[in-house]
């Protein structure tokens, strides 16, 4: 019978250790990577607030301006598509620790 994907996963994840590891055979590179991922979501958004907050200055720079406000409207649309996306992504990553954990 063939693995599931997550136990391949899991294999991968987790190397095999020898006998007097200190670690006791957990992997220390799934930490670092959960560590960085974390880092880019949030930093992906951070840009995703800065995005709305442009729209928004745009949008009321536009003085009427059927172009620029068009602009801004799309600016501040894209921004909340991505923050929703950020987010998902973080959840996704949540749920993906807590199967591995």
């Amino acid at each position: 019978m063939t693995a599931s994907l997550i136990d391949k996963m899991k294999a991968l994840l987790t190397p095999i250790a020898p006998a007097n590891d200190p670690a006791g055979g957990k992997s220390f590179i799934a930490p670092i990577v959960l560590v960085i991922i974390n880092l880019l979501l949030y930093a992906a958004g951070i840009v995703c607030i800065i995005a709305i907050i442009y729209g928004g200055i745009m949008y009321i720079a536009s003085n009427g301006d059927q172009a620029k406000v068009t602009k801004a409207r799309g600016s501040i649309i894209n921004g909340i598509i991505s923050a929703v996306i950020v987010m998902l992504a973080i959840v996704a990553v949540r749920i993906i620790k807590n199967i591995f954990s």
